[in-house]
């Protein structure tokens, strides 16, 4: 299983995402990058996002598009009273793939999700819990296996831990900011590998936000990333 993206602190999708101002659209292009002869050539652009957000800050879609512009899955999140209910996706046929159902608890947060395959069976459902420093997602499949998964963070919200039905991966994410707030270095050490993302920044809006970054892994350029944002 995945990390799950989901929020526990009640925060807006736009503060989680760091994203500064009334975003209304957030456009997202990711570039990959040959660096085979020691210079940076720029090659087939490989993913495309649009986000579209509420007054409040919230995701109300979300599309997503191949290196060609052409859109592959499309994400409609649903409210009432200004709580996220619901979340469907569907994929490029308009057929709904996946549908998350959220609801809060006493002591946390939970979200039940049903993944359908193109004409509704479902796949697996999962169920995620989410309290301070700790998630934990459990998915049974359409053939009755069970997979749980636990994630486990220090105070800082790094993920630590991982463990997926009993078996304890140690995992280590070690992010530093600078002074924007903007992630410049991620290092991720499990129990047989260690690798550094850096992350250099470009062109900036006039309210704060990166428009232009370069992703590398192991000093290594890889990506580039460009956002354009449209403000309510």
């Amino acid at each position: 299983a995945q990390q799950p993206g989901i929020n526990p602190k009640n925060l807006s999708d736009c503060r989680t995402a760091q994203l500064k101002g009334n975003v209304a659209i957030l456009n997202e292009t990711i570039t990959a990058i040959d660096y085979s002869r020691h210079t940076i050539v720029y090659g087939n652009i490989t993913a495309i996002s649009k986000t579209y957000y509420n007054e409040d800050g919230n995701i109300t879609k979300k599309e997503l598009y191949d290196g060609n512009g052409t859109l592959i899955q499309k994400t409609i999140y649903q409210y009432e009273d200004g709580l996220k209910i619901a979340a469907t996706t569907y994929d490029a046929s308009d057929t709904r793939t996946l549908q998350t159902l959220y609801a809060n608890t006493a002591d946390g947060f939970c979200a039940r999700l049903r993944c359908t395959d193109a004409i509704g069976v479902t796949i697996s459902t999962s169920e995620i819990s989410i309290k301070e420093n700790w998630t934990k997602q459990t998915e049974e499949f359409q053939d009755g296996e069970i997979v749980d998964t636990e994630w486990f963070y220090n105070n800082k919200g790094e993920l630590i831990k991982k463990i997926s039905n009993g078996q304890e991966t140690d995992y280590i994410s070690t992010i530093t900011l600078n002074n924007k707030g903007f992630p410049i270095k991620n290092i991720v050490k499990t129990n047989n590998s260690r690798s550094i993302f850096e992350f250099v920044y470009g062109k900036i809006s006039p309210k704060g936000n990166w428009l232009e970054r370069t992703v590398y892994k192991d000093g290594i350029p890889i990506e580039k990333h460009e956002r354009t944002i449209s403000l309510h």
